[in-house]
C-alpha cells in the first residue's frame, strides 16, 4: 500500500484540517478521509475517517502508524496555505 496524494485539503477548525488521502493498494485506488491535527506549522497527529469499503480499516490504520513521519513531511508544505485559507474564510465571515 502507498499513499500517493491528498485532495480536498481544508481547515475544519483552528488547529485541524481534513482531506482525502489517495491510496494505491493491489493495483486499485482507494480514498480515505484523513484528519490532521496541527500546531503552528507542524502536523502533530493523523487520524483515519471514513474510507472506501474495498480496504480494511486495520490496514489503513497500520499504514498510518508505520508511515506517520513520512506523511507529516508530505503535509507540512501544505499547512501554511491551509492556515491562510482558514484566515481568509474567517475574514469573510466577520464582514
Amino acid at each position: 500500500m502507498q499513499l500517493t496524494s491528498f485532495t480536498d485539503l481544508h481547515m475544519t477548525d483552528y488547529n485541524m484540517a481534513t482531506g482525502k488521502g489517495i491510496f494505491d493498494a493491489d493495483s486499485f485506488r482507494f480514498e480515505a478521509e484523513l484528519f490532521f491535527y496541527l500546531q503552528g506549522q507542524d502536523c502533530l497527529g493523523i487520524r483515519l475517517g471514513r474510507h472506501d469499503k474495498g480496504i480494511s480499516t486495520k490496514a489503513l490504520e497500520d499504514y498510518l502508524t508505520l508511515h506517520k513521519t513520512e506523511i507529516r513531511k508530505q503535509i507540512k508544505p501544505e499547512i501554511q496555505g491551509l492556515r491562510e485559507e482558514g484566515r481568509q474564510q474567517l475574514i469573510k465571515l466577520a464582514m
